[in-house]
């Protein structure tokens, strides 16, 4: 039930042809007494428009970095500290061959990318008409505004981050040298069976609640025909995994213990009185609380913001209902 409610409504302008040949449509913005958003729109790109005009609202520096480390130009604003790191996304990616699969999307896919970048778009002209009420500190300080976004800048969140970030990351190449120091100290036989106790293709003692006949597959290799690190006889090199870990200026890991993190979990609660889900204290500012309702279903969830496809949470009950977030 939303109750002092702050009421938003937005006439949106489709840049689609398609969208702009129908009649313009109110998106209702409906904020409650916790500032949460409620999005009410009768398609689907109006209700993107809105979502995108929320998420600007509230995390729009959140958003301009996002965009900016998904894509490899960090450094333009925060200077060349990250100039290595911009070098390394984009090697990630190719532009052409993102902005080839949008524009082979469907009507209906187009026109969340299309309203989402437009939803953005119309806070940020607001931001930089007033930007001594509206535009977030963090800009003044590194010294440059917003600029408009895109339906590529708006896929380039997913496929940077879910994608690239995560889905696409192997640990190969530290699968081998762990193999190589193993096969060096025990032997090759030895060796190998302990690395198969510690990186095992298939655990068939792991708990599932998926019946064995369901879950069976074959397990084909074809190293003829596959380039993967398993052709390499060994490897010499530190572990890329070893520059990962958090150092210090003397090139000590930094590590917490379970009481030293209880104790700096504590000491931000006190300052900033956030709770401590979706892994605080590292990543709670990055969630959202959402609820999407469409004809015929309505569900509950948590989402990070940038990210408009990836969500985790329940799904409640199947009803008729307005489209809206």
């Amino acid at each position: 039930m939303i109750v002092n409610g702050i009421v938003t409504s937005l006439i949106c302008c489709s840049s689609l042809s398609a969208l702009a040949a129908s009649p313009p449509t109110e998106v209702k913005i409906v904020r409650d007494e916790y500032g949460m958003p409620h999005i009410y729109a009768d398609d689907t790109y109006r209700l993107f428009y809105g979502y995108g005009y929320v998420v600007a609202q509230d995390r729009l520096f959140q958003m301009e970095m996002a965009r900016r480390s998904t894509q490899g130009t960090v450094s333009e604003v925060l200077g060349k500290a990250f100039v290595s790191f911009d070098k390394d996304i984009r090697q990630n990616y190719w532009p052409d061959s993102i902005r080839a699969q949008i524009a082979s999307l469907s009507a209906e896919d187009k026109s969340i990318l299309q309203g989402y970048a437009d939803g953005m778009n119309a806070w940020i002209d607001k931001v930089n008409a007033s930007p001594d009420k509206l535009l977030p500190q963090q800009f003044s300080t590194f010294g440059f505004k917003p600029k408009h976004w895109e339906p590529f800048d708006v896929a380039m969140i997913f496929v940077g981050t879910m994608a690239n970030r995560f889905s696409d990351s192997t640990s190969e190449i530290d699968n081998l040298a762990l193999l190589t120091a193993l096969k060096d100290k025990y032997g090759k036989q030895q060796g190998m069976a302990v690395f198969n106790q510690l990186k095992w293709l298939v655990n068939p003692s792991a708990p599932t609640t998926i019946a064995a006949q369901e879950s069976a597959y074959p397990l084909k290799f074809d190293l003829q025909n596959t380039q993967t690190a398993a052709l390499l006889p060994r490897y010499d090199q530190p572990a890329p995994m070893l520059d990962r870990p958090a150092k210090g200026a003397d090139g000590a890991l930094l590590a917490l213990t379970a009481d030293q993190n209880r104790e700096t979990i504590a000491a931000q609660f006190a300052q900033s009185g956030a709770n401590g889900l979706a892994g605080y204290p590292t990543t709670s500012n990055m969630w959202g609380d959402w609820q999407k309702q469409s004809p015929g279903c309505e569900g509950h969830y948590g989402q990070w913001a940038a990210v408009w496809l990836v969500c985790a949470g329940v799904h409640l009950r199947y009803r008729p209902a307005r489209r809206g977030l």
